[in-house]
């Protein structure tokens, strides 16, 4: 208790109330107590005789309702796969990527689908997305850049094509229920 009131510059009772407030995310448990009984000249006195509960170590552990599992690390793996997919393509067919456009393929894809894959919980189902949606985007880049035309922002390029590639994926791979589950989701 001395320790908090001095970090948060406030009385026993204060501290306690704050306790209270935040007991339901986190919860305190009584590591280490005594029991402190009266000084003897106390004893004499009228009034009556109190002992105090003293706690001197509790631990502190979190509502596991509060904490959220981090699913990313699965997901960030599948981006570096399609990152590298995706410069090894682009590069395949004798377009220099600066580290601008490396860049703008990164936060397309971040932005367009791995935010849709953290609503997908199934791990199959999302990694085929993942890898479906930049197949696509991919394919439609090679056969525009085939017909001869330039792409002035290949991350806006890919940003558009991916974008693009979910409705197909959605009607090939998902039932309608997952399909309106997921699309609430977003």
């Amino acid at each position: 208790m001395d320790g908090l009131k001095k970090r948060l510059g406030r009385n026993a009772k204060k501290v306690r109330s704050y306790l209270k407030i935040i007991s339901p995310v986190f919860k305190f448990d009584v590591a280490i107590q005594k029991v402190r009984n009266p000084r003897k000249g106390r004893i004499a006195r009228i009034r009556e005789k109190i002992q105090q509960i003293v706690i001197t170590q509790f631990t502190v552990s979190m509502n596991p309702a509060c904490v959220i599992e981090n699913d990313r690390a699965e997901i960030r793996q599948t981006e570096a796969k399609m990152r590298k997919e995706a410069t090894a393509r682009l590069e395949s067919i004798g377009i220099a990527l600066t580290n601008k456009d490396r860049k703008d393929i990164v936060v397309s894809y971040k932005g367009e689908v791995s935010r849709i894959a953290t609503y997908i919980k199934n791990k199959q189902l999302r990694d085929n997305f993942m890898t479906y949606t930049m197949s696509y985007a991919m394919d439609q880049c090679e056969s525009f850049l085939a017909l001869g035309e330039k792409i002035k922002s290949i991350g806006g390029m890919i940003r558009a094509k991916l974008r693009e590639s979910f409705v197909p994926w959605a009607e090939r791979y998902l039932d309608d229920a997952t399909r309106h589950a997921l699309v609430l989701n977003i």
